[in-house]
């Protein structure tokens, strides 16, 4: 895990390989490496070496049939926010159900979703981009899932983009459990400001498992909910909250090999961010 350049995690860093705190970066509780660590930044808690964290396995199978089912079985014909499985132009609302898309992306257009206490599945086979103030809206107190495959990446190069300017907001006060994202083992996320600040409200879960590369990068943005992935870098004001309603959530079925979220785990071999 790298955290530079004015940035911060609130909690504390456990990793299963290297940690490197520069700069003006700040770690606010303790700071546990398994091979390496290089801190010239702040750590308000201990530094201390460990013998390395427990891991989460790859979720490719997990996800791959997600979006297949949605591509097969879908209610986008009984919606008219999507046609020819895009969204269509301007802003959009989905109600509960699950929806099939080849890629989501929003240009200063809103997605509200309202769940209406029931959940809503969006698979989506290649990308998601957000920029020029585009939001994703989550109403009600359903839950919702979002399935990106990776098929391809977005013009920018990622499976998942926030450009400059965009948020994932949460109507029901910041409750990060409302909304999930998965990703697979080579899933590559970045959420990055500009002049203003996006904000990302729930979980990212794309757990590299053992030999995969998925990575998450927060550059002068906000993430206030959970991170799993295999490298995590924040820098240049990045700032990761993690939301400790997410100690007890169960992230996919019981037959999938995964770990509960009782901390926030981020960075290349298991590195685990903690607000304990």
């Amino acid at each position: 895990m790298y955290v530079k350049g004015n940035s911060e995690v609130d909690g504390a860093v456990r990793s299963g390989d290297r940690v490197e705190v520069k700069g003006s970066g700040v770690v606010t509780r303790d700071v546990e490496y398994s091979t390496t660590k290089h801190i010239k930044g702040t750590v308000n808690g201990n530094v201390r070496q460990i013998s390395g964290v427990e891991g989460a396995g790859a979720i490719d199978g997990l996800v791959n049939r997600r979006v297949a089912n949605a591509s097969d079985t879908n209610a986008n014909g009984a919606t008219g926010s999507i046609s020819g499985n895009q969204l269509a132009a301007g802003d959009q609302t989905l109600d509960a159900g699950t929806y099939y898309l080849e890629d989501l992306t929003l240009s200063g257009e809103t997605l509200t979703i309202n769940t209406g206490g029931d959940d809503v599945t969006i698979a989506v086979r290649d990308y998601v981009y957000i920029e020029n103030n585009g939001r994703i809206k989550v109403n009600g107190g359903g839950k919702v899932r979002l399935y990106v495959k990776g098929e391809a990446m977005s013009p920018s190069g990622h499976h998942f983009h926030i450009y400059r300017t965009g948020d994932v907001d949460i109507d029901n006060a910041n409750n990060s459990k409302q909304f999930w994202m998965y990703g697979r083992s080579d899933f590559d996320a970045f959420i990055e400001g500009d002049t203003d600040t996006p904000q990302f409200e729930g979980v990212i879960y794309a757990p590299a498992g053992g030999v995969g590369a998925s990575s998450v990068s927060v550059k002068k943005a906000e993430l206030y909910g959970g991170l799993v992935a295999g490298s995590v870098t924040v820098d240049n004001g990045g700032l990761v909250h993690y939301d400790r309603a997410l100690r007890n959530e169960r992230a996919v079925p019981k037959n999938t090999n995964i770990i509960r979220l009782t901390y926030l785990h981020v960075s290349k071999n298991r590195i685990n961010v903690t607000s304990g």
